[in-house]
């Protein structure tokens, strides 16, 4: 039947709508005429979190409802892992869209109903586009003398696509991710090894220790494992400073066969996932750290390093230690 009706009939100029238009989250509208309602809730962009929904009802002389539709929009929380123990969350919008067929002289109506407490409200664009054979006059403004919001974000958001935006800010978070657990673990092994380095030594042990760790890589990509030996160490050598050590030959090897044990963890997914490879591995280089420095970690101290290391190396299914 409504196709039948499309069909026959004879479409006036659209009138477009969105939020604005809305009061306290409502719109109501008597037709003037057979018509149809096309109505979308959403927000075209990566960086909104939102959820809500639009319903969409109608209503004869008598008051009774005749027809009613809803629609849903949110953004759709993604969680791409990063490769070192975490993930990157990226919103993925998806909006909600519905046509509410309308009879002449019934009161055509919408609600927009959203959460706060997960975000601003979703944007809202609905249109009226009557039936010319049965019209008596149509309220409102043009579609071409209104700009779509929505569809001005949603180029943006293709923009955003085919340029491999997105992606880039995905790795630039990953990598802010893996930066900043190294700086807490340069910060808790500062601690254990000599309360009183300066903060001059742990930006330089944090930025060695850096060029020891992989960079994030696009999911599917191998990241770069490989170790220069001269980075190796240098990263000894500003150890040494950061604890006020001078390290013999055979110290600067016991270092370099912990840091070697830590970055095997990372040669590949087998070991990512073998917990008792990681079990061991931190060990070593903990049980390393304690024989070059003299000193024995308290219980505190050595589970302090072990989460920190936890957090840089491995795929994080370890939890807490």
């Amino acid at each position: 039947m409504i196709m039948n009706t499309i069909v026959n009939s004879t479409f006036g100029t659209r009138t477009a709508y969105n939020q604005s238009n809305l009061t306290d989250g409502n719109f109501s509208q008597v037709a003037s005429s057979d018509g149809f309602v096309m109505a979308t809730v959403g927000q075209p962009t990566f960086s909104t979190n939102y959820l809500g929904t639009l319903e969409g009802f109608t209503v004869d002389s008598s008051g009774s409802n005749t027809s009613f539709v809803y629609a849903t929009g949110l953004a759709y929380s993604y969680n791409v892992p990063n490769g070192k123990k975490g993930a990157t969350t990226i919103l993925i919008p998806m909006p909600g869209s519905f046509t509410m067929p309308v009879r002449r002289g019934e009161t055509w109506n919408l609600r927009l109903t959203w959460n706060p407490e997960i975000g601003v409200a979703p944007q809202v664009e609905f249109y009226w586009i009557p039936d010319l054979n049965t019209a008596q006059g149509q309220p409102g403004a043009p579609a071409s003398q209104q700009a779509s919001i929505m569809k001005q974000a949603m180029n943006t958001l293709r923009d955003e696509l085919q340029s491999g935006k997105v992606q880039g800010s995905m790795l630039l978070s990953a990598q802010q991710a893996i930066d900043s657990r190294v700086h807490d673990l340069a910060h808790i092994l500062g601690d254990s090894v000599s309360h009183g380095s300066s903060e001059q030594d742990r930006q330089q042990f944090v930025g060695r220790l850096q060029k020891i760790v992989c960079s994030a890589a696009p999911q599917g990509q191998k990241t770069d494992n490989t170790v220069d030996p001269q980075v190796l160490q240098e990263l000894i050598a500003s150890f040494g400073k950061l604890s006020g050590h001078t390290f013999n030959t055979q110290q600067s090897g016991l270092i370099e066969a912990g840091v070697r044990a830590l970055v095997q963890i990372n040669d590949n997914d087998a070991n990512r996932r073998d917990l008792s490879l990681i079990n061991r591995n931190i060990g070593l280089f903990i049980d390393n750290m304690q024989q070059v420095l003299d000193k024995q970690f308290s219980n505190n101290e050595r589970r302090l390093l072990t989460r920190a290391l936890v957090r840089i190396v491995g795929d994080g299914t370890r939890g807490d230690l």
